[in-house]
């Protein structure tokens, strides 16, 4: 080749001899070699950084959680109505839970007359048939319509009428045990009719104005078949 030619006859140095003259990089001729790192110095480093980084973001939910504490509302303050109330914690819920203790060692304690009774039915019974009402209401999308035949206590008056059922002693085990808990309070798989109508009003509700009139009939059939259940019961 043209390079060795030239290098042969002296024209071009070689290779090996210039690079014994050409100057060092710049700025590293003077630096001190790096020092060489063991395994477990890198996993050190990456720890402490990882520990920062871990704190740092505990600190910011801290600081957002203490936040949200001293500007939202207390429990008490909070109304059904409210969207706020539809997503208390399970703290801000522990007093309603307690006095939902309340009412079933009381219901133990002195167990509905047949009286009662019957009126807890008729309470059904006039839910259930608020339930037919709002399936026309549904099919024709007459959605305020609807949420005023179906306010929001209405879920709260059946879940009272259908736990005072489960508690008497008009009815035989088996017929209690179909009427089962109040919805949220039952960790069975089957919790039984009430928290099927109770969940399936919940979710009509919550929806109400973005659903289509199939998936709030829908929910409107889970709830009267449920009620339907529970009215079933009273006629035996």
């Amino acid at each position: 080749p043209m390079g060795g030619w030239l290098t042969v006859v002296g024209l071009v140095p070689s290779l090996a001899a210039s690079s014994a003259v050409l100057p060092a990089p710049l700025g590293r001729a003077d630096r001190p070699p790096s020092p060489s790192r063991t395994r477990r110095d890198a996993l050190q480093i990456a720890l402490r950084a990882w520990t920062v980084g871990a704190g740092a973001a505990i600190a910011g939910l801290v600081h957002g959680e203490a936040e949200r504490l001293a500007t939202a509302p207390r429990p008490d303050e909070l109304r059904e109505g409210d969207e706020l109330y539809r997503l208390r914690s399970q703290n801000e819920l522990a007093p309603r839970r307690a006095a939902l203790d309340a009412d079933w060692r009381e219901l133990r304690r002195s167990p509905p007359t047949r009286e009662q009774t019957a009126q807890a039915f008729e309470e059904v019974v006039r839910v259930r048939d608020a339930i037919r009402e709002a399936r026309a209401l549904a099919e024709a999308q007459r959605w305020a319509e609807l949420g005023a035949l179906l306010p929001a206590d209405t879920v709260p008056a059946l879940e009272r009428a259908a736990t005072l059922l489960a508690a008497s002693a008009s009815l035989t085990a088996d017929q209690r045990a179909a009427i089962g808990w109040q919805w949220g309070a039952c960790g069975w798989r089957r919790c039984g009719a009430q928290a099927d109508a109770a969940q399936a009003l919940s979710k009509l509700r919550a929806n109400l104005g973005m659903v289509v009139p199939l998936e709030a009939l829908f929910y409107l059939d889970v709830a009267l078949r449920s009620t339907d259940e529970i009215v079933a019961l009273g006629v035996e």
